[in-house]
């Protein structure tokens, strides 16, 4: 591997900020989104394709993780990410001065791309510059900040989309400010080194653990719970107003954020006993919500459910980095993202499917009960899982 600089808290400052390149990609955009309808009404399918709008860079983020993985490990985590803040802030502003919305959903998709390049190669810095604690620290901080973000930008959206529609696309160019900083601040990790031949036929962790892997998609789907579904519980049992909503929707993102936070400040705990309690919480604010009439019992259940799902999130992810071999972390992170993205993806149609075999609540039901399932398996099985705990030392 190349000789490389010491990582800096400067360096690691400026990977948390291109990790909210991804939150500002969907936010900003999501309160201007019926404006942007309104104006292209005329066009044939237009709801198809706003929708298209906000989902499709998450969709190449999904398809393509797995391969900048690769382009991390085999070209360095740094020349990818170096491009893609580039490319994100130049493509992402562009829609400003553009009045075609099929010509805007492929400035999203190459956004998108832009978006995996800068996600991945994010991540893979933060696990080779860093390791133990500092590393699960670093996380912590990368997805509880990304988190809050999230609440910010969405009003910063709002505001600047009170002078037309196009306006929040300008916010894209906080991008072009970042590649620069990321040049001066943010040390060359290398590249992999060749991985032994065995690593690939006998090691289960050189392509990620697929335990792991699967809970993640599983805590994604819990995660977009808290965001997506609890407007719908709200909105069915207690008739409230989009303010009223988004008040309780603010208590559950605070409550993710604190729940990634705490991955931070409980570092030194084993990582199966973590895990346990995440789901506990997950299982617990569901099957309240699953059950709830009133506004301030479902808000509850809803910061419940977000403290769960947001621990899981960097826990899961610290866990991934850390059992990869150093040769894979750039595939094995981006293997991971691929598996959070693919739970975000199946969240709505998933709750779609079980609203109209038995409703809401029973979906919810049956959620909160397999997240107690698995919290009950990692209580019983904690110190049968040493892989997973092995980031809990230093």
């Amino acid at each position: 591997m190349a000789a490389q600089r010491a990582p800096t808290i400067a360096g690691g400052l400026v990977l948390i900020a291109c990790a909210w390149l991804a939150v500002i990609a969907s936010a900003v955009l999501s309160p201007i989104l019926p404006a942007m309808r309104d104006h292209f009404a005329a066009v044939p399918r237009v709801d198809l394709l706003i929708g298209l709008v906000a989902t499709i860079p998450g969709l190449a983020v999904a398809l393509l993780a797995v391969p900048f993985g690769a382009a991390a490990d085999r070209v360095g985590a740094r020349p990818v990410l170096l491009a893609g803040t580039a490319v994100y802030g130049a493509v992402g502003i562009l829609p400003y001065w553009t009045d075609s919305l099929h010509a805007i959903i492929g400035l999203r998709a190459l956004l998108g791309i832009a978006e995996a390049a800068v996600m991945i190669a994010s991540t893979t810095l933060i696990g080779r510059l860093f390791s133990g604690r500092t590393r699960q620290r670093w996380i912590a901080a990368q997805v509880s900040s990304a988190t809050l973000l999230g609440i910010a930008i969405a009003l910063i959206g709002g505001t600047l989309g009170a002078s037309g529609w196009r306006t929040p696309f300008l916010v894209y160019a906080f991008a072009l400010l970042l590649a620069p900083l990321a040049f001066v601040f943010v040390p060359d990790a290398g590249t992999a080194p060749p991985p032994k031949r065995i690593e690939t036929t006998a090691a289960p962790a050189a392509f990620g653990n697929p335990w792991l892997l699967a809970l993640t998609t599983f805590a994604s789907i819990g995660f977009y719970v808290v965001v997506l579904q609890t407007s719908f519980v709200i909105a069915e049992r207690t008739g409230a107003g989009p303010a009223t909503i988004g008040q309780s929707l603010a208590v559950g993102a605070t409550g993710t954020a604190l729940g990634s936070l705490a991955a931070a400040v409980f570092a030194r705990i084993a990582v199966s006993t973590r895990i346990a309690a995440a789901f506990l919480l997950m299982g617990i604010g569901c099957a309240i919500m699953a059950v709830g009439t009133s506004m301030p019992i479902i808000t509850l259940a809803a910061g419940l459910a977000g403290l769960g799902a947001g621990h899981t999130i960097p826990t899961l992810l610290g866990a991934v980095v850390a059992d990869a071999p150093e040769a894979r972390k750039g595939r094995v992170t981006g293997l991971w993202t691929g598996c959070y993205f693919v739970g975000q993806f199946l969240n709505p149609p998933l709750f779609l499917l079980l609203r109209l075999l038995g409703g809401l609540g029973p979906a919810l039901a049956a959620f909160a009960a397999i997240c107690l399932l698995i919290a009950a398996i990692y209580v019983r099985l904690s110190l049968a899982v040493p892989l997973h705990d092995r980031q809990a030392t230093p």
